[in-house]
């Protein structure tokens, strides 16, 4: 991949997994992280952060898990962001 190239799709269906992964699991565990607020958002960020750090330094990077994981602390990135704007555009 040339750093010229779109990205654009390749973000695109990224996305949609990770919109897939929060649907499957949002019935499961239900709108929990709403409860948690920012900064019990924030601190599932870190932890799951140091989750991947760990699988990393260890060698347990397989595609699956690693893969999950990412999804997974992105779409809570993206929760924590719309906690946040609840708050600043109170």
């Amino acid at each position: 991949m040339s750093q010229t190239e779109d990205m654009s799709p390749v973000l695109q269906a990224l996305f949609e997994e990770a919109l897939k992964l929060f649907k499957q699991r949002n019935p499961v565990y239900g709108n929990t992280w709403l409860q948690e607020g920012v900064e019990g958002n924030f601190q599932d960020v870190k932890r799951k952060f140091y989750r991947l750090e760990h699988m990393m330094e260890n060698q347990r990077d397989n595609e699956q898990d690693l893969t999950d994981k990412l999804l997974d602390l992105a779409n809570r990135a993206v929760m924590t962001l719309y906690l946040l704007r609840l708050r600043w555009h109170k």
